[in-house]
């Protein structure tokens, strides 16, 4: 597995956080592909990991993805490339580099700083 985490913070979500994706292109041709369910299990700054059921062709070269996900209740549409594919108990788990342009990293961060602490005082 070829991932970095070098982050700083990345939320972990043990029951997985509900989002949706959709391929957006697959090496140099645009794809506007039908929406697919996504789990997300964690989510830094920089990038994401989640699991689908379907089998995204990441062995035909680069993908390009757009994951929607709502998180304290603000809706992101964040675009990334696909970076490494593992099967894990039937389902697809995918890791995820943002594309910088994609997104307000400062707006991401303190959003999951939000939904961290408010779950963090709900479990006390």
């Amino acid at each position: 597995m070829q991932y970095k985490r070098q982050e700083g913070f990345r939320l972990a979500f043990p029951d997985g956080l509900a989002g949706t994706f959709r391929i957006l292109r697959l090496e140099e041709k645009n794809v506007n592909s039908r929406e697919g369910d996504a789990l997300i299990h964690d989510i830094s700054p920089k990038g994401a990991k989640f699991s689908t059921a379907l089998d995204l062709p990441l062995y035909r070269g680069e993908l390009e993805v757009s994951l929607h996900f709502t998180l304290y209740h603000e809706p992101f549409d964040i675009r990334g490339i696909l970076k490494w594919q593992q099967e894990k108990m039937g389902r697809q788990v995918y890791g995820m580099t943002f594309l910088a342009d994609s997104y307000r990293e400062s707006e991401l961060l303190s959003e999951l700083k939000e939904y961290h602490k408010e779950h963090r005082q709900g479990d006390k």
